[in-house]
């Protein structure tokens, strides 16, 4: 469906309340209704409305129609359709998100009627913001905003548009001109920020693209005709569209007038004598386009781009010279004045010297002015000095010496690009015409340098690209000869050549360091017709962080052993190999104090403990150092345990009796080990048993005892004490049990029966446990006498006596005791019979009353115990 306008449409709504135009679908889009279409020439008026999901949102056909503060959005083809003799005001809308945002379609050439867009939002249309197709006349663009569009404002065909004062900006081409075929122009607008800012393709005529801002005050990129420019880029054959003059500033910017500044070489000149006017001084907060110089002999040099005019002067007089100046957005300037006097005066010659005409930027040049007449040097002849575009000079103004020499200093000044200074020397005197010379020095802009360094703090032997970027105006510099260096010799010196986009890349290898250490880089580039860049640069090396791990194993160890320090050396988990590393110790030696790391980051020193006798703690200073890496310092310690000698003390047998032999053996050990060499002490609680000797290699020392005699039961405590040479003297002791000795007697009587006066050997034999007892005091007590006796060394005592004279068989009882200290006596009765010696003999009868009586006794002793008239108790002797 659509809304047909055949008479008179007023649709106003207001900012909060809009009039709507649309689909009538629940699900509305594009292209749902054809529109409203205007066919009467009777005014319409659309105010606040919204048109949207049309076709054409609008169509005005030979109509007249204002649109005001509207929203034309999201039509399948168009916001607005303009055709035929129509009369169209749009003004303050938003026409978006369509095809095209407005098409004014073969407008008559010959009407009256007009096409004003103005003051409007044309955005974010899919192909144009403004599509100008066909014979289209009267169409006027003013103060809109063209913007994300694929093309701001298309143009085809035979068209007049005023399109002026614009903010075409975010499109993919700002303005295209296609088969053009009538002189078009579009000026005063603000075209910047496209990716194309304009082009022009097939057309025959060349397009007035002139007074445009292009983003930049440089203007727009054209490779041919502009091409230090910074703006938007341009697609010409350098015909087809002019844009040159441009503007320096955005057509919104509030123009300040220029300023015109005269300058003449000579202010006093003989007739016909050439002049010099140099207005190149003038300036702009833009730029300046035009110079007019009036010469105030009623000549000028008209509207010049030129900004110094030679003029002579043929009649003697007195002439006001002016000048005035034009800017881009064609503001005039107050005009600038200075006399000259014409006389007919000789003219001073004048010549001028510089030690170079290249330099660099901030640079000083010897100047030298000569001033003669003819060939005549003229002295005391005032000289004044200037220049064109900068720089300054030591002196400006001065006198000449004898010879006609006037000497100074010129000092260029900093230029972002290759510049000719002029240098102007003139010289005055009474009664001379002024003379003058000039002279131009070329200088050069410095190169700009960028250093990216990134990061500008590494570690030692990190690897960073510095990258090189050489600009001049911003735009790179390809072929610039670049040199790296730094301050520390060796460390870093490359040279490169940079690349079409001035970059040229070096890898830095930082030093290895021990210690933060800051590397001063210079970068310099060069290149023909420029001064040098210098750029600097800091990075700032830091050592790496080594990882020391020190295993002491074992830990505790006892005197002189050994025990072995591992040292491993890593960084970020990796060994890092010959790394040196120093081990010290307060107390006990090593292997070595300096060894090296292999590959797998490893060194091991062996630590041998001195001799201690307490607990001593043994400090290791460990230092680890490599090129590239912090020392690391760590101390660790050895716990060193004096060697405390182990005793054992035994006795053979653990009960003895006096004067027997005692096995006294004494185990020293360390550790569970034996100690051989070890001396050894033992000394006895009782008795006198001192005694010395060494452990043999079982760490045994064995020594006799040999018991004191004793009386009665005692404990003996022996005591052992053991030294050696690095260990902790020891001692130790047992107690063994002394008891007196039991003598034995063994009695030998021979004969045992004898005759009186016979001879007898009486053999006593004393023993102890079965062993001889030698000193032992044998008392034989008899009827007939005592006798005493010493047993030998074999225990045995002899006694010989004669058998004593009875008269009859005589027994005699022999009570024979050994005695000696430490031991219990041992006595025994032994009997002797002793015979008479032989008679006659005594009778028969006498032996038998003999043997009657003993035989009554006998019996009566018999009977005696029997009735227990008699008691005999046996008690053993009790040990002790």
């Amino acid at each position: 469906f659509s809304l047909n306008i055949q008479g008179r449409l007023i649709a106003v709504g207001n900012e909060d309340r809009r009039i709507t135009f649309t689909s009538n679908r629940y699900e509305a889009e594009a292209g749902d209704w054809i529109g409203i279409k205007f066919s009467n020439i009777s005014d319409s008026y659309l105010s606040y409305c919204t048109v949207k999901y049309a076709i054409h949102g609008i169509t005005v056909e030979n109509s007249s129609l204002t649109i005001s503060n509207c929203e034309i959005t999201e039509n399948l083809k168009s916001g607005i359709k303009i055709v035929g003799n129509s009369n169209l005001t749009v003004n303050n809308s938003k026409i978006m998100l369509n095809e095209n945002g407005i098409i004014p379609i073969d407008l008559n050439i010959n009407s009256s009627q007009q096409v004003t867009i103005q003051n409007t939002i044309i955005s974010s249309n899919s192909f144009s913001g403004i599509l100008i197709n066909g014979s289209v006349w009267n169409l006027n663009i003013i103060n809109c905003s063209l913007m994300s569009n694929e093309v701001g404002i298309y143009v085809s065909g035979e068209t007049n548009t005023n399109i002026t004062h614009n903010s075409i900006a975010y499109n993919e081409i700002g303005v295209l001109y296609d088969h053009v075929s009538y002189t078009s122009s579009i000026n005063y607008n603000d075209i910047y920020n496209n990716t194309l800012a304009m082009q022009s393709v097939n057309s025959t005529v060349s397009i007035d693209a002139t007074y445009n801002y292009w983003g930049d005050k440089s203007g727009p990129y054209h490779l041919s005709l502009n091409p230090d420019g910074k703006g938007d880029l341009i697609e010409s054959n350098g015909i087809d569209i002019d844009f040159i003059p441009f503007l320096t500033h955005s057509v919104r910017y509030i123009n300040q007038p220029p300023v015109a500044r005269l300058l003449s070489d000579k202010i006093t000149v003989a007739p016909n004598q050439e002049v010099l006017f140099i207005g190149t001084n003038s300036s702009d907060d833009g730029r300046v386009d035009y110079y007019r110089f009036e010469f105030g002999d009623g000549t000028d040099s008209r509207w010049t781009t030129l900004s110094a005019m030679t003029h002579k002067y043929s009649t003697n007089g007195s002439y006001t010279a002016r000048l005035t100046v034009l800017d881009d957005f064609g503001t005039k300037s107050n005009a600038a004045e200075v006399t000259i006097n014409v006389q007919n005066l000789p003219t001073l010659n004048v010549s001028l010297t510089l030690s170079t005409s290249t330099i660099d930027v901030l640079k000083n040049i010897s100047v030298i002015v000569q001033v003669k007449n003819g060939e005549t040097p003229i002295e005391n002849s005032f000289v004044r000095l200037f220049s064109i575009k900068g720089g300054y000079f030591v002196s400006e103004t001065g006198y000449t010496n004898a010879t006609g020499y006037f000497v100074t200093t010129f000092t260029t000044p900093n230029v972002t690009e290759e510049t000719n200074i002029m240098l102007v020397a003139t010289a005055s005197k009474e009664g001379y015409a002024d003379g003058s010379c000039y002279r131009y020095v070329k200088v050069l802009p410095p190169l700009t340098i960028d250093l990216e360094v990134e990061p500008k703090i590494l570690k030692s032997e990190e690897t960073v690209n510095v990258n090189v970027y050489v600009t001049h105006l911003e735009q790179p510099i390809p072929e610039a000869v670049v040199e790296v260096s730094s301050n520390l010799t060796g460390v870093f010196s490359a040279s490169g050549v940079t690349d079409i986009d001035g970059k040229c890349i070096f890898n830095f290898t930082a030093p290895a360091v021990r210690e933060k250490t800051s590397i001063a880089i210079t970068v310099i580039a060069s290149k023909e017709g420029y001064a040098d860049g210098v750029a600097y640069s800091t990075i700032i090396v830091e050592p790496k962080n080594m990882t020391v791990q020190a295993n002491v194993y074992p830990e505790t160890i006892f005197s002189n052993e050994n025990s072995t320090i591992s040292i491993y050396v890593s960084y970020e988990e990796w060994p890092i190999a010959e790394a040196q590393v120093d081990v010290t110790a307060n107390i006990g030696s090593l292997s070595s104090q300096i060894e090296t790391t292999d590959s797998y980051g490893q060194a091991v020193f062996v630590y041998q403990a001195p001799t201690v006798y307490e607990e001593t703690v043994a400090i290791l200073n460990i230092t680890v150092s490599k090129d590239g890496y912090s020392d690391v310092t760590l101390q660790s310690t050895i716990t060193i345990e004096p060697k405390v000698l182990t005793i054992e003390v035994e006795t053979h047998p653990e009960t003895a009796i006096s004067e027997s032999i005692v096995n006294v053996s004494v185990y020293v050990t360390f550790n569970g080990q034996p100690v051989s060499g070890a001396d050894v002490q033992v000394t006895s609680s009782f008795g006198n048993f001192s005694d010395i000797g060494m452990t043999d290699s079982n760490g045994i020392c064995t020594f006799t005892f040999i018991a004191p005699a004793v009386n009665q039961k005692i404990n003996v405590t022996i005591f052992a004490n053991a030294s050696k040479i690095g260990y902790v003297s020891s001692s130790s002791s047992t107690t063994m049990t002394l008891k007196p000795g039991m003598l034995e007697l063994g009695v030998d009587i021979n004969p045992i029966m004898a005759n009186s006066g016979e001879n007898i050997i009486l053999t006593v034999h004393v023993k102890c446990n079965g062993s001889d007892v030698q000193n032992a005091l044998v008392t034989l007590v008899s009827d007939f006498g005592n006798l005493s006796q010493y047993t030998n060394s074999s225990g045995l005592c002899v006694f010989s006596f004669a058998a004593p004279q009875v008269t009859s068989q005589t027994t005699f009882a022999l009570v024979i005791t050994a005695s000696k200290d430490g031991y219990s006596d041992a006595s025994g009765t032994f009997y002797l019979d002793v015979a008479p010696t032989a008679q006659t003999g005594f009778p028969l009868t006498t032996f038998m009353i003999i043997a009657v009586i003993i035989l009554i006794i006998i019996v009566i002793i018999a009977l005696l115990f029997k009735f227990k008239v008699i008691e005999v108790t046996w008690e053993k002797e009790e040990e002790t």
